[in-house]
């Protein structure tokens, strides 16, 4: 298995075994800290499945776990939800 855009290591883990209880286990095969930012296209270990019926379950329905967040954007965010006071948003 190759990681996958948007996949984060609590993702992998439950793609792969069926549980997020074996992350400190993957993120050892890996050679990686539980917090760091997977790349695309890596190349993930196998470990031991934990929960077959899971893995099975999301491979039989197309199920690829894909939850990380990504801090860089190409965009400017704009509006009123962003606008500071005295700042963007001025008060007349």
């Amino acid at each position: 298995m190759t990681v996958k855009q948007g996949q984060s290591l609590p993702d992998i883990t439950l793609q792969m075994t069926g549980s997020i209880e074996d992350m400190i286990e993957m993120a050892i095969a890996m050679g990686i800290a539980l917090t760091d930012e997977l790349t695309v296209g890596t190349d993930v270990p196998e470990i031991e499945v934990s929960e077959a019926l899971i893995v099975t379950n999301m491979e039989n329905n197309g199920v690829v776990p894909a939850s990380a967040i990504s801090t860089a954007t190409d965009k400017q965010v704009a509006g009123i939800g962003y606008w500071i006071v005295g700042t963007d948003f001025i008060v007349q």
